[in-house]
C-alpha cells in the first residue's frame, strides 16, 4: 500500500515538473513575440545589397523589406540569395510591375544567411531597372509560428500521456486495429513524399489555389467573414472567387497564413491533412464494404497511390478535385448502408443520414463539378437499387432538403451572380470540348508515363499527355472480376455451392465502372448528347471526358473488394495474398515514378506570399470575370477621374478593400472618377460625410465608376457589401448545422444509454 502510495506521488510530482516546464518554455516563447529589440537597416543608392561586394548578414528570422524602384520595362523579378550553413539558397522571387514603384513582402529566413543581397534581373539595357532604396525590419512572424508550434507540440505530448494513462479507454482495441491505424498513417506519410523539400514544385493549377488561400488569409485579416470577394487579385480590384469556388476547408491554410506560415507550408499542411482525411475515409468505406480490416487497408492503398490520385495532386494541382474524393468514400459508404450491404438486417438510418449529409457537403463545398458528377452517379446507383431506393425515397428526399439548406451560404451566391452576371464560366467550353479530349483505351491503363502537358485533344494523340488514366492495376481487377464472375456462372450450372454467393451488388459496381471508363473516352457520343435541349448545356461545364476518371478510380477499389473476396471463396488463401501483392506492387511501381519524376523534371517554386505571384494571370482563364473584361487592362491602381479639369482628387487611401477618395467636383454637371473595382453585385458608394448612397456606372471593361453631382465637394468611400439575402441563407445554413449538432448529441446519448442498458440486463443474466 506504501508503495503504491509512493509511485502514485512520484507520479504526481513528475507531471507537475513537466506541466512546469512546458508552461515556462511557451512563456518564453510567448514573450519572444512581444520582443521590442528587432532588426532595421536602410539602404540607399549604391549601398542597396545587389552583389557580394554589398551583401549583408542577417540572422534567422522574419523580415518585411520594402523596395523602391524605378523600371521602363513592364515586369521583372528579382530573387534575394544567401549563403547558409546548408550552403548557398535563394528565397521567393519577387515580380515588380512598371504600374507601381513600391513593393512590399515578407522574407523567411529558416537559418542565419550570410553574404545576402539580391540577384537583379538581365536586361538588355540596365538601365530599364533601378532598385533606389530597400528596407528591411524585421517582424514577429517567426516568433508567431514559433509559438503556435511549440503549443501543438505540447498538447500533442500531454493528449499522448493522457491517452496512455488512461489504456482502459482503448482496452478493447484489438492488435488488428491498431496495425490498420498504423498503417493508414505510413500510407499517409508515403503519399506525401514529394512535399519532404524546402520548395514547391509546380503544378497546373497551382497559382490559382495558393491565391485562393492568400486571397482568403488577406480577407480574413480585413474583417470579412465569410469571406466572399476575395482582395488582391486582379492588382488588388478583387475577384469573387468565394462567390464561385466553395472554400470550407481552405480556411484551414488561409489561418495559417495569418498565423505567420509561408504560403507554400500553408498549402503543404493543407495537402497532408487531406491525405490523411481520405486514407481514413477510404480505409472505414473499404473495410466496410470488404467486411475485413486487412482488406480496408489494401483498398486505401490502392486508392491512394491509384495514378489519377497522383496526377491531381501533384501534377494537375486541382486542389478542388482531389479534396471532393476525399470525401467521396462517405457518400458512397451511405448510400451502400442503404441501398447495397446484403446482410444487413435493419440499417441504421441515423448513421446513414450524417454519412451522405456530410460527404455531400464537404463534396459541395470544395468542387462543384466533382458535385455534379458524384449526383449522378448516386441517383444512377438508386435506379439500380430500385425496389430500395423506392422504401427509402422518403427518407432521401429528407436527406437532400437538409443538405440544400446547410449549403445555402454558398448556394445562394454563387447562384445569384451566375443568374445576374453575364461571366465567362458561362461560356468555358462547349460539349465538343468533352469528346476531342476524350482518352484512348490504351491510355486507361498506362503505368509510365512522362506527363509534362495539359491534357490534349484525340488530334494530337497521347504523346505529351497527362497521366489520367486508372493505371494498370485497374485492368488486372477488371480482368480478375470478369473471370471471378464466368467461373460463378459455370458452377452455378454445375450446381455447385458457389452459386449462393451473391454478386448482385458487385455487378451493379462493374456496370457503374465501366460505364465511368466509357464516358471519359473520346468514342463516347458527347456531341449527340450536346445536341439534346438543356442536357447538353448541363454537361458543359465538365469540361473535359477525363473528369470521370476520378469516380472511376473509387469505383474500381471497391469492385477490387469483392474480388478479392471472391477470390479466396473460389481458391484459396495463397492466390488471394498473392493477387494482393500484385496489385499493391503495380500500384505503388507506377505512383513511384510520377512523384520521383515530379521531383526531377520540375523546377522548384518558393513561394512565401502573393509577392511572387501575377494576380492578374492567377486567374488562369478567367472563369469569373466578365465576359467583355480583359484582365491586362486591369493596371490603374488609383482612382481615374473622367476630365481633370473639372475633377480635382485631394486624396485617396484604400484600406480593408474600401477607397475612400476626398474629391469635389466644380463642374455644374455629373462627372464621374473611376475605382479599380470590378462592377459586382454588392459594391456601393456612399458618401462618407452623409452617409447617402452614390450611383455607380461602368465602363465596356466593368470596371466601376462613381458619379459625382453637380458642385460635389467631400469623401466618398465604395466598399462590398453583402446583399441582405445572402445574410439570411448564411443564417439559415448556420442554424441547420446547429440543429444537426444538437440532434447529433442527442442521438449519441440515446444510443449509449441503451448500451449501457443492455450492458446491465447481460450482467445481471450472468449472475
Amino acid at each position: 500500500m506504501m508503495k503504491q502510495e509512493y509511485k502514485t506521488k512520484r507520479k504526481q510530482i513528475i507531471l507537475a515538473a513537466v506541466i512546469l516546464l512546458e508552461i515556462i518554455i511557451l512563456a518564453v516563447s510567448l514573450l519572444g513575440i512581444f520582443r521590442t529589440d528587432r532588426v532595421f537597416k536602410q539602404f540607399n543608392g549604391p549601398e542597396v545589397p545587389t552583389g557580394a561586394e554589398t551583401s549583408i548578414v542577417l540572422d534567422s528570422g522574419s523580415y518585411l523589406v520594402t523596395v523602391d524602384y524605378d523600371m521602363e520595362t513592364e515586369a521583372v523579378r528579382i530573387t534575394p540569395l544567401m549563403e547558409t550553413d546548408y550552403g548557398e539558397d535563394d528565397a521567393e522571387s519577387i515580380l515588380l510591375l512598371k504600374d507601381n514603384s513600391t513593393k512590399t513582402f515578407e522574407l523567411l529566413l529558416p537559418a542565419n544567411a550570410e553574404g545576402f543581397h539580391f540577384k537583379l534581373p538581365e536586361l538588355e539595357n540596365p538601365n530599364d531597372f533601378t532598385l533606389k532604396s530597400v528596407k528591411i525590419e524585421e517582424t514577429n512572424q517567426a516568433d508567431r509560428v514559433t509559438f503556435f508550434c511549440l503549443l501543438c507540440m505540447v498538447l500533442l505530448i500531454d493528449g499522448f500521456f493522457y491517452l496512455w494513462d488512461k489504456k482502459q479507454l482503448f482496452a478493447k482495441q484489438t492488435k488488428e486495429q491498431n496495425g490498420a491505424a498504423v498503417c493508414v498513417g505510413l500510407i499517409t506519410i508515403f503519399a506525401c513524399v514529394p512535399l519532404f523539400v524546402n520548395y514547391l514544385t509546380s503544378g497546373h493549377d497551382l497559382t490559382f489555389h495558393l491565391m485562393r488561400i492568400e486571397g482568403l488569409a488577406e480577407g480574413l485579416r480585413q474583417g470579412q467573414f465569410p469571406v466572399k470577394m476575395q482582395p488582391l487579385w486582379l492588382n488588388d480590384y478583387g475577384y469573387p472567387v468565394s462567390v464561385m469556388y466553395g472554400d470550407l476547408f481552405l480556411y484551414l491554410p488561409a489561418l495559417l497564413r495569418i498565423i505567420g506560415f509561408s504560403l507554400q507550408s500553408a498549402y503543404k499542411i493543407y495537402l497532408a491533412s487531406m491525405q490523411l482525411v481520405t486514407a481514413v475515409t477510404s480505409y472505414v468505406c473499404l473495410k466496410e464494404v470488404a467486411g475485413d480490416r486487412k482488406l480496408g487497408v489494401v483498398g486505401c492503398f490502392l486508392y491512394m497511390f491509384a495514378t489519377n490520385r497522383m496526377t491531381n495532386i501533384y501534377y494537375r494541382s486541382a486542389v478542388g478535385e482531389y479534396t471532393a474524393l476525399a470525401f467521396l468514400p462517405l457518400v458512397f459508404l451511405g448510400l451502400w448502408y442503404l441501398l447495397g450491404k446484403e446482410d444487413a438486417k435493419e440499417t441504421d438510418k441515423r448513421k446513414v443520414f450524417f454519412l451522405l449529409v456530410t460527404g455531400y457537403t464537404c463534396i459541395l463545398q470544395t468542387h462543384l463539378l466533382t458535385f455534379n458528377i458524384v449526383i449522378i452517379f448516386s441517383l444512377l446507383y438508386c435506379l439500380l437499387s430500385f425496389k430500395k431506393f423506392r422504401k427509402n425515397f422518403v427518407f432521401l428526399v429528407k436527406t437532400a432538403v437538409v443538405t440544400i439548406v446547410l449549403n445555402l451560404c454558398f448556394l445562394v451566391p454563387m447562384a445569384d451572380y451566375m443568374l445576374s452576371h453575364n461571366m465567362k464560366v458561362k461560356f468555358a467550353s462547349r460539349i465538343e470540348n468533352m469528346q476531342e479530349h476524350g482518352l484512348f483505351v490504351s491510355q486507361l491503363f498506362q503505368m509510365f508515363r512522362f506527363p509534362v502537358s495539359l491534357s490534349g485533344n484525340v488530334m494530337n494523340g497521347v504523346g505529351g499527355d497527362m497521366a489520367i488514366g486508372i493505371g494498370l492495376a485497374y485492368m488486372l481487377i477488371i480482368a480478375l472480376f470478369c473471370f471471378e464472375i464466368l467461373t460463378f456462372f459455370v458452377h452455378r450450372i454445375k450446381g455447385d455451392a458457389a452459386e449462393k454467393i451473391s454478386i448482385k451488388e458487385s455487378v451493379k459496381i462493374f456496370a457503374m465502372l465501366c460505364l465511368t471508363l466509357l464516358m471519359s473516352c473520346y468514342f463516347f457520343p458527347w456531341n449527340a448528347i450536346g445536341d439534346i435541349p438543356v442536357i447538353g448545356s448541363l454537361l458543359t461545364p465538365y469540361q473535359f471526358a477525363w473528369r470521370f476518371i476520378g469516380i472511376a478510380t473509387f469505383l474500381g477499389v471497391v469492385l477490387c473488394m469483392y474480388a478479392l473476396n471472391y477470390l479466396q471463396k473460389l481458391t484459396d488463401r495463397t492466390i488471394k495474398v498473392g493477387a494482393i501483392v500484385a496489385l499493391c506492387t503495380l500500384t505503388l511501381i507506377g505512383s513511384q515514378y510520377l512523384m520521383d519524376n515530379k521531383l526531377s523534371m520540375d523546377d522548384k517554386f518558393k513561394v512565401t506570399s502573393s509577392a511572387s505571384i501575377d494576380t492578374r494571370g492567377a486567374v488562369a482563364n478567367g472563369e469569373y470575370l466578365f465576359v467583355e473584361s480583359s484582365i491586362m487592362l486591369l493596371s490603374a491602381s488609383t482612382p481615374v477621374p473622367e476630365n481633370e479639369t473639372d475633377i480635382n482628387i485631394i486624396s485617396y487611401q484604400k484600406k480593408n478593400s474600401k477607397i475612400t477618395v476626398e474629391c469635389e467636383n466644380k463642374s455644374t454637371e455629373e462627372r464621374k472618377i473611376q475605382i479599380p473595382f470590378l462592377d459586382y453585385k454588392g459594391y456601393v458608394a456612399e458618401n462618407a460625410d452623409t452617409g447617402e448612397q452614390i450611383s455607380m456606372t461602368c465602363d465596356e471593361q466593368h470596371i466601376l465608376s462613381v458619379i459625382l453631382p453637380e458642385n460635389f465637394e467631400g469623401k466618398v468611400e465604395v466598399y462590398f457589401r453583402q446583399p441582405w439575402y445572402w445574410r439570411v441563407a448564411e443564417i439559415a445554413s448556420l442554424l441547420m448545422l446547429l440543429a444537426l449538432l444538437v440532434y447529433a448529441g442527442k442521438t449519441s446519448g440515446k444510443n449509449m444509454s441503451g448500451k449501457k442498458y443492455c450492458r446491465k440486463i447481460n450482467v445481471y443474466r450472468i449472475q
